[in-house]
């Protein structure tokens, strides 16, 4: 019974850094890290401190940070679409448009779940990835005639450009500025 509620303990515990460990660990995902998770050292002190078994308390970090990540993106994908259907009603955007907005979001997302988990590229290969994604995604708004603050708010000139506060404050009005 005493396991059962130290890992009980520890779940609470991851539940609490959850948000945090997700943060941190898509940061370090754009450097190489070994096969164990970045907070390896973490899922250790854990399980020493509460005399459980390391891999008892890895599994249950990664069900706290995977149910994180699932919650986070649901709550992304229903602002987008909340966006995306005020745009139409203002007559910003097509429905057509918001289809395939919806579906290049889906897409990348895809693609990088998928790169996260790739630790075969270098720093300077992975900012060559990211640089040719931006120039590609550029271009599909661009051929498909949508604002590119609909797909990613830092393509917003006027919010990154001189004096601008980038996602700090004030966020939705550039946007709104930049998608009039």
């Amino acid at each position: 019974m005493l396991k059962v509620k130290n890992v009980l303990m520890a779940g609470a515990l991851f539940s609490t850094l959850g948000a945090g460990a997700f943060g941190a660990s898509t940061a370090f995902a754009a450097e190489k890290t070994d096969a164990a998770s970045p907070f390896q050292g973490l899922v250790q002190a854990i399980a020493t401190k509460f005399n459980l078994k390391t891999e008892d308390v890895q599994a249950v970090f990664e069900q706290q940070r995977s149910e994180k990540f699932a919650d986070l993106k649901a709550n992304m994908e229903a602002r987008l679409s909340e966006r995306l259907a005020a745009a139409v009603k203002d007559g910003k955007l097509t429905e057509a448009q918001t289809t395939l907005i919806k579906a290049k979001v889906a897409e990348i997302t895809a693609a990088h779940e998928t790169a996260i988990k790739d630790d075969t590229l270098t720093k300077e290969e992975r900012k060559a990835a990211m640089e040719k994604e931006t120039a590609d995604l550029k271009a599909w708004a661009s051929e498909n005639n949508i604002p590119l603050g609909f797909l990613r708010p830092e393509f917003n000139e006027k919010m990154m450009g001189k004096g601008g506060h980038g996602f700090r404050g004030h966020m939705g009005e550039k946007i709104e500025k930049q998608n009039d």
